[in-house]
């Protein structure tokens, strides 16, 4: 009873929205930041960082799109783990049923992915229209069958 209250004022107070995203960033710039060996201080790089962190959270709205895109991914995840549960239940293995065809998988998990992503407020961040999505969406189609339809040309005429 207690915990939804707590739920409902830490987004009241914008914890979701500002907070886990800027600490992300934060997470990702500093892992970043360090690969690269810009600075061989480690304060040096977290103040980066965190500066870096600041300005894109104030200034764009990611933390509705984070929360929005790990929210659906929840859900979408959630639906795959029922799947396999229910054919764990009626003793169906996952290789079984796609056997060595990883590409379908692949493919699969790439459309899932595009769906949730674009389900998301991404088309709010960029400014992007339904139409704008219809048009990419059939040039991939479209360049897909064209790949399909040529099939595999490697090698050369001799």
């Amino acid at each position: 009873m207690g915990l939804d209250i707590l739920i409902g004022n830490l987004r009241y107070i914008g914890f979701y929205d500002f907070f886990l995203p800027f600490v992300l960033f934060i997470a990702i710039l500093y892992a970043l930041l360090d690969k690269s060996d810009l600075s061989d201080e480690p304060s040096v790089n977290g103040i980066i960082a965190i500066s870096i962190s600041f300005f894109i959270i104030n200034y764009t709205p990611l933390g509705m799109f984070f929360s929005s895109l790990f929210g659906l991914s929840s859900i979408v995840i959630g639906g795959m783990l029922v799947f396999v549960l229910f054919g764990a239940f009626f003793g169906i293995k996952i290789d079984d049923v796609f056997g060595d065809n990883k590409g379908a998988i692949a493919i699969g998990i790439l459309l899932l992915t595009i769906v949730v992503f674009l389900s998301t407020s991404i088309t709010e961040l960029f400014a992007v229209n339904s139409g704008t999505i219809t048009t990419v969406a059939l040039l991939f189609v479209m360049v897909l069958g064209v790949m399909m339809i040529g099939g595999n040309t490697s090698g050369g005429s001799g």
